[in-house]
């Protein structure tokens, strides 16, 4: 998420949502579920009740990936969790987070995801070369995982879903291409 620094081996203490400061967080790494507040008054709230670090939980399904905000001033390590690691980490005594510097960063939306998607469609295309440009979109299309509510339709949040390679290499395997296009 956001703010380098590392926390080794540190008690862990759940904050619930985090919405009030509870000075039992003092000297802790922070467990924070996701919801009623944002990300950054649960971490602010986790630094002024004296804790270390922070883990927000995400509350569904998948790693939580989000910003404090283009005002944050806080400086402990905040990270986000998947929903599905949630016990493991409530059940945990002590956790370590270590945010370190580099010249990558996790960066997610269209402008992320169309070279990632490109490449993909590449690499599918090598593979069946027969296969027209639009036959390739719509074997990645058809193969794509997707999230969301209703995997049938286009969505501002998942697109098309989450390009898979493998399963749209096979998906052409079982629905062979002309090589037409249709215009």
């Amino acid at each position: 998420m956001e703010n380098l620094g590392q926390v080794l081996h540190s008690t862990s203490y759940y904050m619930n949502t985090a919405e009030t400061i509870d000075s039992n967080a003092n000297g802790k790494v922070c467990l924070i579920d996701r919801g009623n507040n944002t990300f950054y008054e649960k971490v602010a709230n986790c630094e002024k009740s004296g804790g270390i670090g922070a883990v927000i939980i995400n509350n569904v399904s998948g790693v939580l990936t989000a910003t404090l905000g283009t005002t944050n001033d806080t400086t402990i390590p905040a990270i986000g969790a998947n929903y599905d690691n949630r016990s493991a980490l409530l059940a945990a005594s002590s956790m370590s987070i270590d945010i370190g510097s580099s010249n990558y960063g996790y960066m997610s939306g269209t402008s992320m995801a169309t070279p990632a998607v490109s490449g993909i469609a590449a690499l599918v295309w090598s593979n069946n070369n027969q296969c027209s440009g639009e036959e390739i979109r719509n074997a990645l299309i058809k193969s794509a995982f997707y999230p969301g509510t209703d995997p049938s339709s286009h969505d501002v949040y998942f697109g098309y879903g989450i390009v898979q390679a493998k399963m749209a290499d096979e998906y052409l395997t079982e629905n062979p291409c002309t090589g037409e296009t249709h215009l």
